[in-house]
């Protein structure tokens, strides 16, 4: 907690007295006897905790009494303020300042061992309070001896088992170790399919040629399958047709449809009866299975009805007797009985499964018999049937010849006329019906054989070929240099990925060394206690005289060794100068102590602890400055010139307290205490005049209505032609144009610019003429972000602005501001919303004008604007300066030789600050030096002013469409949407994200020195879009993306035939890339 600046109202002798911008380290507030220090000292006491009776004694008639503080604690900025009236005291009020919201918790954020009386007796000392060492004892005494490290180790150790955790793996997640494992499997299955592939079988070209032949041959023989089943099939036709010509030649009184009909009925039943023997003949063989088991059914069953009677006849004579009752009376003999009775039992058992199985078999036998019977009956009823087929088949043949015979002789006639109806046939018939249906039947089984033969072959020709075609994919498949090169491929990604697992792994393993280094330091690290501290500063303050302070025997008692006695002294022994100094020590020891563990709490002196002897108050003067230094901010209350010297000698901040008039168009009758800077002694001044109206104010605005449009920020070169063209010269002349009308005026001009960008360049241009310090391209960001007005930015608290503008600059679209080096911080946001509570109206800015403000003409260095509209700015400020505003710049006041001192120490010490704590700062700065002679040796292949056509990726036909939609130049697509310059060229090829590969390409050749748009292609293809993403890669990973890239079909494209990257090219890139140029240098 660091106090600010403290106002108070009314309280004691102070009324309306503020003392404003404490120093964080040391301030000496210097006033006399009676001016209010020790009623200061008591009012921030009251203010913290709250007003009693003691601060009532302060007011002689007023009851009403109160006040506030501003203070910083953990980065938020605070007002506190309390009251008292008629003796009640009000609750504290803490109310943020950056947005003016009320604080519902204790936002002071004291340490819990800070409360009233330790604030009062070791923060705001008086003389009271200096001379009591009770408090102090204890305080000082409290936790002496502790390490104080217990949370720096436990974070450490958390940090080493996470090391572990990341490096071996949790059980539920694979650690480095793992992952590296199974990449390294991975590539040496890949090695291995590799080696394979490049291996070639010597046995698989002979054996190709092998099948060649051996399909050759069964192609032949095939072949003349082929031919043999097409002579079959003829002669079966040819018999088919013989044997149909004598059935129409065969005309005879017999009814041969019957007797066919008769053979074909005996043959189905004599099939029926096969059908029948077959199924008996099966039933048969599952019985002699059965029949194999012996035995007689008789001999089984009579054993067991004399086992039965032998049981019967045992037990009535057991009953009978009274055995059974006798022998339960002894176990022994009860035993026996049970045994022999099992054993009964289980020969019966034994004839009843016996006897089972002779039945079975008994009944497998009788089946056996009548399945015999029955198949007899059956081979007889064939035979019958077989003999009946027989006689009809012949009856038949018989018939067919007697027809034969008896149609060849009534058919013959010797006659000479008739001679030529008796020609013979040119069909001669050989053999009968009987003979020809023969000859079918054997020509048909050949057919089917030949068939048969045919598939036989076809299947081991198809089997033939399925081998020949595997054999002929495996030798291509070794000669495939695509395939070869894939793996190439995959292999080189697992070797970058374990190179960087392997990288990861060491990282990991130094880092868990150095967190155990460091953890063994904080085990064997022993925190100096307060006392420890305490001695060093009461050795430094008496020099030597009290040179150690200890604690006695019961730890209940501060004691201190002396130069003068041998034996440890308490305090109250010591001498006052040197207890005062002792009290000092511990106050500032422990202190430093407690600050370790919570916030810092102001430490209030009021006029303490500074002797009348000059090398002690020295001594004291230097350890409170060192203090201060460290972090401590320190209020010293001091009435005596010489204290206030003796600080100020050491660069203190020192403030005035003093009784002064107040000056005022009439003489004040009442002194009132005034706190202010140091001045020289008061002069009473008249009283001001009343100052002459006028219309500026003394607010600084960077954009004013009679700027010239070309200070917006974000233009283009063609939208600035645009401008020109379109006779738009002033910020006046844009806002008081509707959208409409200016997109129409750009449309007559030729030029096609999107009514989105119209209103941006408005809104930007409002905001920055509204809103007092507020830079263009502040205002532009703003307006990208979607806060549009002032009034909307006005009503926002801070931490909404910085919300909406941060998630705003990580979208695709906010990129560029990033890109920009335009990144905000919270601090940024705060000043934002402050300086929109002090915006203005557009009509005042016509009206008014910033005492800061130069016009375009009149400065030499105002060449930016326009040539042309000279005369209308100059006619616009002679209007204004008729109407009574002047315009003109304001001359630097003169500083004295003290001010100029001082500014020079602030500006020396925050040059120093920046250059300790800014690293990044003198590497900018150095590089800037020597921007010129890298821009001067490397060369760079395209700038902001060319031509669009000259980016990559870009022909001429490209270039026409971008020209229709208003991009003429490469600055111009760097700073184009790329959504709307899609939405407006309408074509299905050119998407948004082919406008943003566009927009990468251009941007690294003109960032990047040496590099050229087929390399910017291949870059931004691989995901590389930004100089600095090249410059911090490592030359074999990027070779890793860069190769199997340019191997593929788009990567062939970009290369056109020519040389593909290599390793050393790769190099290369990397390193004109760490010469890289800003954008804005790229012109």
């Amino acid at each position: 907690m660091r106090l600010v600046d403290i106002n108070v109202d009314r309280f004691g002798v102070l009324k309306n007295a503020s003392l404003e911008d404490l120093s964080p380290g040391m301030t000496v507030v210097y006033g006399g006897n009676g001016s209010g220090k020790t009623t200061l000292v008591s009012f921030l006491r009251g203010l913290l905790f709250g007003y009693t009776t003691d601060h009532q004694g302060f007011q002689v008639d007023d009851s009403h009494f109160g006040g506030n503080v501003s203070l910083k604690s953990q980065g938020r900025s605070l007002r506190l303020s309390r009251e008292c009236n008629h003796g009640i005291s009000s609750d504290l009020s803490t109310k943020d300042l950056a947005s003016s919201v009320a604080v519902t918790t204790h936002a002071t954020q004291l340490a819990p061992w800070i409360n009233e009386t330790v604030h009062q007796e070791i923060f705001s000392v008086g003389y009271q309070e200096a001379a009591r060492f009770d408090l102090l004892t204890r305080l000082c005494l409290d936790g002496e001896g502790a390490t104080g490290n217990e949370e720096e180790m436990r974070r450490t150790e958390l940090a080493i088992s996470e090391c572990v955790r990341e490096r071996e793996g949790d059980g539920v997640q694979h650690g480095l170790r793992q992952k590296m494992a199974d990449v390294q499997r991975q590539r040496d299955d890949l090695r291995g399919r590799l080696a394979e592939m490049r291996r070639v079988d010597p046995t698989i070209p002979p054996r190709i040629a092998e099948l060649e032949l051996q399909l050759k041959r069964l192609a032949a023989f095939l072949a003349e399958v082929e031919q043999k089943i097409t002579d079959c099939e003829a002669q079966i036709r040819q018999l088919e047709e013989v044997l149909e010509q004598l059935r129409r030649r065969n005309v005879v009184t017999l009814d041969r449809r019957a007797i066919e009909e008769r053979i074909n009925s005996l043959s189905q039943r004599q099939q029926r009866w096969a059908s029948i023997r077959e199924s008996v003949q099966r039933e048969l063989s599952g019985i002699d299975g059965r029949r194999s088991i012996s035995g007689s059914s008789t001999d089984s069953l009579t054993s067991v009805r004399a086992l039965v009677a032998r049981l019967e006849q045992r037990m009535d004579s057991l009953l009978k007797d009274g055995t059974l009752q006798a022998t339960s009376a002894t176990g022994v003999n009860r035993d026996l009985f049970i045994e022999h009775l099992r054993s009964e039992v289980f020969s019966l058992c034994e004839h009843v499964s016996h006897h089972e199985a002779a039945v079975q078999s008994h009944e497998a036998s009788l089946e056996s018999l009548l399945a015999e019977r029955t198949l007899h009956d059956a081979d007889n009823v064939d035979a019958v049937i077989q003999g009946q087929i027989d006689a009809l088949k012949e009856e038949l043949v018989c018939s067919e010849n007697v027809l034969d015979r008896d149609v060849r002789s009534v058919l013959t006639c010797d006659s000479h006329s008739h001679a030529e109806f008796f020609r013979p046939s040119q069909r001669t018939v050989h053999g009968s019906v009987e003979e020809i249906e023969a000859q079918l039947i054997t020509l048909r089984r050949r057919l089917s054989d030949l068939h048969r033969e045919r598939q036989s072959t076809v299947d081991q020709v198809r089997q033939l070929e399925v081998e020949l075609a595997e054999l002929r994919l495996k030798l291509k498949a070794t000669a495939r240099l695509e395939d070869i090169d894939r793996v190439k491929m995959q292999i080189a990604q697992l070797d970058a990925e374990f190179e960087l697992l392997q990288q990861r792994y060491n990282v990991q393993q130094t880092t868990e060394a150095n967190l155990r280094t460091v953890l063994e330091r904080l085990r064997n690290y022993r925190n100096p206690g307060v006392l420890e501290l305490a001695s060093e500063y009461v050795d430094r303050l008496t020099d030597g005289d009290c040179h150690q302070l200890i604690a006695d025997s019961t730890n209940s008692h501060i004691l201190a060794e002396t130069r003068q006695s041998s034996h440890p002294q308490k305090l109250q022994q010591l001498s006052r100068g040197t207890r005062d100094l002792a009290a000092l020590a511990l106050r500032l020891a422990l202190i430093q102590c407690r600050a370790e563990d919570a916030e810092r709490c102001p430490l209030i002196l009021d006029d303490v602890f500074i002797t009348a002897d000059d090398d002690a108050a020295e001594a004291a003067a230097d350890l409170l400055m060192d203090v201060a230094a460290d972090g401590q901010q320190i209020i010293f209350f001091t009435c005596q010139k010489d204290v206030r010297e003796l600080f100020a000698r050491r660069d203190a901040s020192v403030r005035y307290l003093n009784e002064r008039p107040a000056v005022a168009p009439r003489v004040a009758e009442v002194p009132q205490p005034v706190i202010s800077a140091p001045t020289p002694p008061p002069v009473v001044q008249p009283a001001p005049k009343p100052a002459p109206t006028s219309d500026h104010t003394n607010w600084l605005f960077y954009l004013e209505v009679d700027n010239s449009v070309e200070d917006l920020s974000g233009l283009t070169v063609a939208e600035v032609e645009a401008f020109r063209a379109s006779d738009i010269e002033t910020i006046d002349e844009l806002l008081t144009m509707s959208v409409d009308e200016l997109e129409a005026r750009f449309r007559q001009r030729g030029y096609s610019i999107s009514r989105d960008r119209i209103r941006a360049w408005r809104g930007q241009a409002e905001l920055a003429s509204q809103i007092p310090m507020l830079r263009r391209s502040d205002a532009e960001l703003l307006y990208a972000a979607g806060i549009q007005s002032t009034v909307e930015l006005s009503r926002m608290r801070p931490e909404t602005v910085f919300d909406v503008v941060t998630t705003f600059q990580d979208t695709q679209a906010g990129s560029r501001f990033r890109r920009s080096s335009r990144s905000i911080d919270r601090q940024q946001a705060i000043n934002w919303s402050r300086w929109s509570q002090h915006s203005r109206s557009l009509s005042e800015a016509r009206r008014s004008r910033s005492r800061f403000f130069v016009g375009s003409g009149d400065s030499d260095s105002s060449g930016r604007g326009f040539d042309r509209s000279s005369s209308r700015l100059r006619s616009r400020r002679a209007r204004i300066s008729e109407s009574g505003t002047v315009v003109r710049k304001q001359r630097r006041p003169s500083l004295s030789t003290e001010a100029r001192r001082k500014r020079d120490d602030r500006q020396n010490r925050r040059r120093q600050r920046m250059t300790r704590h800014s690293s990044s700062y003198r590497t900018t700065k150095q590089s800037n030096d020597t921007d010129t002679d890298t821009d001067r040796e490397l060369k760079f292949y395209l700038n902001r002013s060319d031509d669009v056509e000259a980016a990559p990726s870009i022909g001429p036909k490209t270039a026409q469409r971008l020209a229709r939609v208003g991009i003429y130049t490469v600055d111009d697509l760097l700073n184009a949407h790329a959504t709307d310059v899609a939405d407006r060229l309408d074509n299905r090829r050119i998407s948004a994200d082919t406008i943003l590969e566009w927009q990468g390409q251009a941007r690294m050749v003109c960032l990047v020195p040496g590099l050229r748009g087929h390399d910017a292609q291949i870059l931004v293809a691989c995901g590389v879009t930004e100089p600095e993403q090249l410059a911090a890669k490592r030359a074999a990973d990027l070779f890793a993306i860069v190769g199997p890239f340019a191997d593929t079909s788009e990567g062939e494209r970009i290369v056109r035939g020519g040389r593909k990257p290599d390793l050393e090219e790769v190099t290369d890139w990397i390193s004109w890339a760490q010469n890289s140029r800003s954008l804005s240098a790229a012109a």
